[in-house]
């Protein structure tokens, strides 16, 4: 995860990569039109800015804002004042000197026995990743095996990914891409994916993946695990977890 200095540095870069775009001749409009020049990277950027002022900085009130800010950014065509706002937020507590709670602290604070299994719509991998996770006598967070209690699906995602210490993604061919004999997953679970790495690490994420499904290309030194027929992946799974910490006994899984 970035520090809230890094932070303010790469939005300032990504600010500097905002220009104004002139209507075209003959052409009247009455709203100003930006282009960003690099969109991956303000979206990487939004996303662990968010991560580190829930987690770290522990605001909701600028955690919404900040969202906000964002939303009507990408809403009026890049405009840099809506930016500059997010930029402000961080850079307020910058100024003020506060770090918040550090990643580890966070990490320390959540639960042993509980695993987050972000998935797509391969349902028998969903089942089998979850189950394994069960016998080795933890919980398996599947999302929504969980109750909605009244909360919009980012609220229930936030409301159980806030209390797990370790996260399984699971990349399966649920999208085709055009052209091509290969897959990719779902849109969600990459962004879920970034979210646990940014909230707890790489080293508490394991991404398992399908044969033919394409990885994401704009995570770098992210390590893969292949979802073999003969169940491999299972032994790699509990080596990981208990690396972090986890009491786990291979054996349950045979």
């Amino acid at each position: 995860m970035m520090s809230l200095e890094e932070l303010v540095n790469v939005g300032n870069t990504i600010k500097n990569g905002v220009t104004y775009v002139p209507p075209e001749s003959g052409i009247w409009r009455t709203y100003s039109v930006y282009k960003l020049e690099d969109r991956v990277a303000y979206s990487t950027w939004k996303n662990q800015a968010i991560i580190y002022i829930q987690t770290i900085l522990k605001d909701e009130g600028a955690m919404r804002r900040f969202e906000e800010q964002g939303n009507l950014f990408e809403k009026h065509y890049y405009k840099p004042a809506y930016l500059d706002n997010m930029l402000g937020i961080l850079n307020a507590y910058l100024q003020a000197g506060f770090e918040g709670t550090s990643q580890s602290e966070v990490k320390n604070e959540r639960s042993l026995n509980k695993v987050f299994v972000v998935h797509g719509h391969a349902e028998p991998v969903n089942q089998e990743v979850a189950r394994s996770i069960e016998k080795l006598g933890l919980e398996a967070i599947v999302l929504r095996e969980q109750p909605n209690s009244g909360k919009t699906i980012i609220e229930k995602f936030e409301e159980y990914a806030k209390d797990v210490n370790f996260a399984v993604i699971l990349l399966t061919a649920d999208d085709k891409i055009e052209g091509t004999e290969s897959f990719r997953a779902r849109q969600n679970v990459v962004f879920e994916m970034g979210y646990f790495m940014g909230a707890l690490g790489r080293d508490h994420v394991m991404c398992l993946v399908q044969e033919n499904v394409e990885t994401p290309g704009d995570i770098d030194g992210v390590v893969y695990t292949n979802i073999d027929k003969n169940g491999i992946w299972k032994y790699s799974l509990v080596k990981e977890l208990k690396t972090c910490g986890y009491d786990v006994d291979a054996n349950k899984v045979l």
